[in-house]
């Protein structure tokens, strides 16, 4: 019998669990062997990313193991920090290669993109790489999400933009 999926915050301490999660999604993505712990840089910026004001992290869990999470925060007004924007960042979703397509992902956007809704957002936002990574294109794209026209080149390669209205 396979076991339900349960949503939470995630906790400070989970910051390991979380960089292997991610770690184990880049490596399925990219086509590399699944690291069995994650590098010690992985779980410092995860840990850094938490630990930002606004920040909020969900985990996706089965039983006591971390199966997926999404991190992100609303965008703010740096003239007016306080100002509710109508804009909520999902700044990273991973789902462990060995739970993806259990429903992992979808229970963790729809958290979100409830959450940012009755926070009075009214656009989910979120960058993905446009190259080797159509699963998650795929995935965003059935979700309503659509590509906003942005573009953008990082560390992780040239990037574009999707956005979903709530």
């Amino acid at each position: 019998m396979k076991q339900p999926i349960s949503l939470r915050g995630a906790l400070p301490k989970e910051a390991s669990e979380l960089a292997l999660v991610n770690a184990r999604a880049y490596a399925a993505r990219d086509g590399e062997l699944s690291p069995s712990v994650p590098e010690e840089d992985d779980v410092l910026d995860i840990q850094e990313r938490m630990s930002r004001p606004g920040v909020w992290t969900k985990v996706a869990t089965i039983g006591d193991k971390v199966v997926g999470f999404a991190l992100g925060y609303p965008k703010t007004d740096e003239e007016v920090p306080e100002q509710v924007a109508e804009i909520e960042y999902l700044s990273l979703l991973a789902v462990d290669p060995e739970y993806q397509g259990h429903g992992a992902a979808s229970k963790l956007l729809d958290l979100v993109a409830d959450s940012a809704r009755n926070s009075g957002r009214s656009n989910l936002v979120l960058w993905t790489t446009e190259a080797d990574n159509e699963h998650a294109r795929n995935f965003y794209e059935n979700r309503g999400f659509e590509v906003s026209g942005e573009v953008r080149e990082t560390q992780y390669g040239h990037q574009i933009e999707y956005q979903q209205s709530l």
